[in-house]
């Protein structure tokens, strides 16, 4: 599995790892608290502006069917239905911390694995909470 450097907020560290105590355990949610044990932590207002994060509105492609996706990414907690994806979701898990440009392989479930390659990432909302 491609494992590219990846780097997060210390409050999206905090917020995922609070939410995966809570959670019962499962291959999908090891494979998100293995990429917190290997993220770069970095404080909020020290995240680059490119870099995937919690309630970032993210664009991105999977390689191998060339369809192109923008959700925002979110907690378990909102609708899913206004354009949220989860962070417990695999390919939620598969993006964070990712910046723009970068490309991940991710195992989904049945077996198969895709390419996700990060086109844009918009962090509106983080802008409004460090102003």
């Amino acid at each position: 599995m491609n494992n590219p450097e990846i780097t997060i907020s210390s409050y999206d560290f905090d917020l995922i790892s609070d939410l995966l105590d809570k959670m019962k355990s499962t291959e999908e949610l090891e494979k998100l608290s293995a990429e917190l044990d290997r993220a770069n932590v970095v404080a909020l207002k020290d995240l680059p502006g490119n870099i995937v994060a919690i309630n970032s509105t993210v664009s991105f492609i999977i390689e191998t069917t060339q369809k192109a996706f923008t959700y925002k990414l979110v907690t378990p907690k909102p609708k899913l239905e206004d354009g949220g994806l989860s962070i417990m979701s695999p390919i939620g898990s598969a993006i964070i911390g990712l910046s723009e440009g970068q490309t991940i392989e991710w195992p989904m479930s049945k077996g198969e694995t895709v390419t996700v390659k990060i086109t844009n990432v918009n962090h509106a909302e983080r802008a409004q909470k460090l102003a």
